[in-house]
């Protein structure tokens, strides 16, 4: 009897630890998905959105993506170290600049931050550094060797659903740190297009040429937007849980598009969501065209073009990161932002990558209304959350796909 009271013992204590167990690990997991960041932004954009929209824009006449919200927690981690005139600088451009709260869902969405560290400036990184990244950033802290940007680029690839598989060219013994954030999202739209309505149609080049594009088709499902100078549609993409709420925006400016984009702004664009009208077949139709896209685009001038908005001693021997290392002087020695988007009938597939690597200073209404707009020539689009005004991402349409690629 003694003896099977034991084993009974035994046996509870047993699946109350393995149940313990399964929690903390459940719990762990379900931190790793969320990105645990410092306030949120419901009532204004970013300023830092606009600027960095702006200057991309005067430097490209091709298509282009960029990802403000990766940028923006790349930028505010790195500013964590930063001291005196370093950090006033990335203050300044930052602006207002508040980052969101956003849980992961597996294959889905994805918010990823990381700090890689060389080991053999193992014990030079402040420890308070490293507890900011990993509690208000939810950062990975990884330890290389860093011959090489393999490890950098195996997890950037991973953390981008294999979208962006060469983050960084170069990184070597020579560099203490790399700063990283991935935003990856594979969704498919709450209502799909319809593959047979895909068609061959001109689309009208920037020079004034036209190339045969795989258009999309569809009516309704969307809501309509329009300002005094563009016009536009929104498209949901599904809810996979109740936190997700992403939005694809297409804008179709009236007149010049760079002039549009260099005047875009959060009153702009608070107007076209103000004026968001819900198609429902009956007061209003929206028969709409949307081409197929898809490309991959490197941000060549970004490490210039920070510069130019003011964030200039970061990159030379001025740089001050005191509150990184107070033993290693650093500066930055790569900026490296890189997008990738494919839109089609099913959904849309886009990823972006920030990263900042450093070295040591030694190293060197009554009737029916019927509106039909067709994205045939240059237009923007927005990626963001429909709670909130942070943009994840903006870009610009040039060239879609042609209709010989249409698979």
């Amino acid at each position: 009897m003694n003896k099977k009271r034991l084993i009974i013992i035994l046996s509870s204590i047993c699946i109350t630890l393995i149940v313990i167990a399964l929690l903390i690990h459940f719990l762990g997991e379900r931190q790793s998905m969320v990105s645990v960041i410092a306030g949120t932004n419901e009532t204004t954009n970013n300023e830092f959105d606009y600027k960095i929209i702006k200057k991309v824009n005067s430097g490209y006449n091709d298509n282009y993506l960029i990802s403000p919200l990766s940028m923006g927690f790349a930028l505010s981690m790195l500013n964590e170290g930063a001291a005196g005139i370093t950090r006033e600088e990335i203050d300044n451009l930052l602006g207002n600049y508040q980052l969101l709260r956003v849980n992961n869902i597996k294959d889905r969405i994805g918010i990823a931050n990381a700090l890689f560290i060389n080991n053999i400036y193992k014990k030079d990184i402040n420890k308070d550094y490293k507890d900011k990244l990993e509690s208000r950033y939810g950062a990975e802290l990884i330890y290389d060797n860093f011959n090489g940007p393999k490890t950098v680029n195996n997890w950037v690839n991973k953390k981008t659903f294999k979208m962006i598989p060469n983050a960084l060219e170069r990184l070597d013994n020579s560099n203490v740190l790399v700063i990283v954030n991935t935003i990856a999202i594979d969704l498919e739209w709450k209502k799909a297009f319809d593959e047979d309505n895909t068609r061959k149609q001109d689309f009208t080049l920037i020079d004034g040429s036209k190339m045969n594009s795989a258009m999309m088709h569809e009516s309704n499902n969307v809501s309509y937007i329009k300002s005094d100078r563009a016009q536009g549609i929104i498209k949901d993409y599904k809810s996979y849980d109740e936190e997700s709420s992403l939005e694809y925006i297409a804008i179709l400016p009236d007149g010049d598009i760079n002039e549009y984009i260099n005047n875009f702004d959060n009153e702009e664009f608070d107007k076209l969501l103000d004026s968001r009208r819900q198609a429902d077949d009956k007061r209003l139709v929206v028969n709409y065209a949307l081409p197929k896209y898809t490309y991959d685009f490197d941000y060549k001038n970004f490490k210039s073009d920070l510069i130019s908005l003011g964030m200039e001693s970061a990159f030379g021997e001025k740089a001050n990161f005191s509150n990184i290392s107070e033993t290693v002087g650093m500066f930055v020695d790569q900026a490296i932002h890189k997008t990738h988007i494919e839109v089609s009938e099913k959904g849309t597939k886009a990823a972006a990558v920030t990263a900042f690597t450093t070295k040591e200073f030694s190293a060197a209404i009554d009737d029916k209304e019927i509106i039909n707009i067709t994205f045939d020539k240059p237009f923007l689009y927005v990626i963001k959350d429909r709670r909130y005004k942070n943009i994840w991402f903006f870009g610009v349409v040039y060239e879609p796909m042609k209709w010989e690629d249409n698979k």
